[in-house]
C-alpha cells in the first residue's frame, strides 16, 4: 500500500479503475468491505494512513479490496499470515464462499498447512525452486516421506490442549503493569482542537516473574501493540504504572533509562527492523554499542559478533552478509542476536514469528526456549497465534478490545471459562 495516501483514496482508486460507480457508491461499498472484514469504526479507518493501522487490519483491508470485485481468478499470496485465528477462520470461510458462489478460480500460496487443507482442492509442493509433490491434498499426505519433506506434513506444534511447563504463581515479579489506561485523540473531531479521545486500554494489569514467558494474545486491533509500547517505555499511559524491579518507569527520566538497560525488543517485520545497507556485523553492533554504553566497557566486537552468531545457530561467515542475502529465518535469528547483544533481562517479542513458515517457526521457538534457559531471560511474547503460545509460554493473557478477559496458566488453557478465549480455541485450524 502507498504509505502517503489514506485508506479512502486507495480503496476508491481500485473501484474507480474497474467500475463506473460514483463517489457515493464507492464510499458505501468501501464501508461494506470494512464491515465484512470485521473492522470497527469504518468511517474513521477510511481517513487513516497505513502506518496508523495494525498489520492485521491492513491485511484484512487488502483481502477485502481483492474480493470486492469478484474476480474470475484470485491469487492469494500468504493472505492470512499476519491475522489472528478468529479472523483467519472467517476470511478462509469467505474465500470458500466466493469460490463456490462466484465460481472463482483461486491460486492460494501459503506456508500454513492448516489453511491450505481448508481451502485447496489440489496441492503443489515446492522446495528449492522444484516441484516435489502435487495432487489432491489427501494423496499428497499419503506419499512416501522421501518425496515430500516430512517436516512439512508433521504436526510440529503441539495442540492447544498440550500440557505446558509448570506455572510459577508465587514468584517475585520482575515487571509489573498496574491499572494502565491509554487513549488517543479521536480522529472524529468536530473542532480543530477537540478533546474527544478513543480509549484503547482499560485498567490493564499484569505481572511477569523472572525466568518465565508471558504470552499476550489478541486479535488485530485489540491493543496488543499499544500495550507493548507502554512496556517498552515508548508510550506513557494516561494513568496507571509500569514497574521493573519495583522501580517506577514513568515517574522519572532515570526510570526509563533503567528500563532501557534491562529490556530489548524483537519486531515482527525483520525486513524493516534491519537496515538493508548494514552488514550483519553492523546490525549486531547496534546491540553491542548499547551494552558498551550501559556497562561503560569496551568490547572486542568481532569476537562478540562471532559468539552471538554461534549462539543463535549461525556461523561466523554470516557476519559479512547483507540482509537480502539471508532467508527470513536467518534474518530473524540475526535480530534475536542483536536483542541479546546488550545483555537484557527481558526481551519483548512483538509478533516475532508470525511471518515465518511453520517449520522455521518451530526452529526459532526452540532457539528462544534454549536462550531463555541458558541466559536466564524473561520473555513477553505478543502474538495472535495461540498455537505458538502453547509451545513457548508459561502463562497467557487474553486481550480483547483493550481489556484483559482472561489470565491463565497455559497448562490450564483448555479449562478457560472466558467466551472470547473459547471462541479463539475453537477457531484454531489444524490438519490431521
Amino acid at each position: 500500500m502507498e504509505r502517503r495516501r489514506g485508506r479512502r483514496d486507495q480503496m476508491a482508486e481500485t473501484f474507480a479503475t474497474h467500475t463506473s460507480w460514483n463517489a457515493q457508491e464507492i464510499r458505501t461499498r468501501s464501508l461494506e468491505i470494512l464491515e465484512q472484514m470485521r473492522i470497527r469504526n469504518g468511517e474513521e479507518v477510511l481517513e487513516k494512513y497505513p502506518h496508523q493501522l495494525s498489520g492485521g487490519m491492513l491485511q484484512r483491508i487488502m483481502i477485502g479490496i481483492a474480493m470486492a470485485l469478484q474476480p474470475e481468478l484470485l491469487i492469494a499470496d500468504e493472505p492470512t499470515t499476519a491475522i489472528d485465528a478468529i479472523t483467519q477462520y472467517e476470511i478462509l470461510e469467505e474465500f470458500i464462499r466466493i469460490k463456490k458462489q462466484k465460481n472463482t478460480a483461486m491460486l492460494f500460496i501459503t506456508h500454513d498447512l492448516g489453511a491450505i487443507s481448508k481451502v485447496a482442492d489440489r496441492i503443489l509442493v515446492m522446495n528449492s525452486g522444484h516441484v516435489v509433490d502435487s495432487g489432491s491434498f489427501t494423496t499428497s499426505l499419503s506419499m512416501p516421506m522421501t518425496r515430500t519433506p516430512a517436516c512439512w506434513w508433521r504436526n510440529d506444534l503441539p495442540s492447544c490442549t498440550a500440557t505446558a511447563r509448570s506455572y510459577t504463581e508465587r514468584r517475585v515479579p520482575m515487571l509489573e503493569v498496574n491499572n494502565v489506561c491509554v487513549s488517543f485523540r479521536s480522529e472524529r473531531q468536530e473542532k480543530l482542537f477537540g478533546t474527544t479521545r478513543d480509549q484503547v486500554l482499560f485498567d490493564v494489569s499484569l505481572k511477569v516473574p523472572k525466568g518465565t514467558c508471558l504470552g499476550i494474545l489478541g486479535e488485530s486491533g485489540s491493543g496488543k501493540s499499544t500495550l507493548g509500547r507502554v512496556i517498552c517505555g515508548l508510550l506513557k499511559p494516561d494513568s496507571g504504572e509500569l514497574k521493573i524491579h519495583d522501580t517506577s518507569v514513568y515517574a522519572s527520566r532515570s526510570g526509563r533509562k533503567n528500563l532501557q538497560k534491562r529490556l530489548s525488543v524483537v519486531f515482527q517485520d525483520y525486513t524493516t527492523s534491519a537496515n538493508p545497507r548494514f552488514r550483519v556485523k553492523e546490525i549486531i553492533a547496534e546491540g553491542l554499542a548499547a551494552r558498551e554504553r550501559n556497562q561503560k566497557i569496551r568490547l572486542n566486537r568481532a569476537e562478540e559478533t562471532s559468539r552471538l552468531l554461534e549462539l543463535v545457530g549461525l556461523n561466523a561467515s554470516y557476519a559479512d552478509r547483507y540482509p537480502h542475502e539471508l532467508s527470513g529465518g536467518q534474518l530473524q535469528r540475526v535480530c534475536i542476536a542483536r536483542a541479546v547483544a546488550c545483555q537484557p533481562e527481558i526481551i519483548l517479542f512483538d509478533e516475532a514469528i508470525s511471518s515465518l513458515d511453520a517449520h522455521t517457526q518451530v526452529q526459532i521457538m526452540d532457539l528462544l526456549h534454549e536462550l531463555k534457559e541458558k541466559l536466564g531471560l524473561t520473555y513477553i511474547f505478543i502474538t495472535h497465534d495461540l498455537t505458538s503460545v502453547t509451545y513457548l509460554c508459561d502463562e497467557v493473557l487474553f486481550l480483547y478490545h483493550g481489556r484483559i478477559t482472561e489470565h491463565i496458566p497455559v497448562s490450564r488453557i483448555a479449562e478457560t471459562k472466558d467466551e472470547y478465549a473459547k471462541k479463539l480455541l475453537a477457531s484454531i485450524i489444524e490438519f490431521d
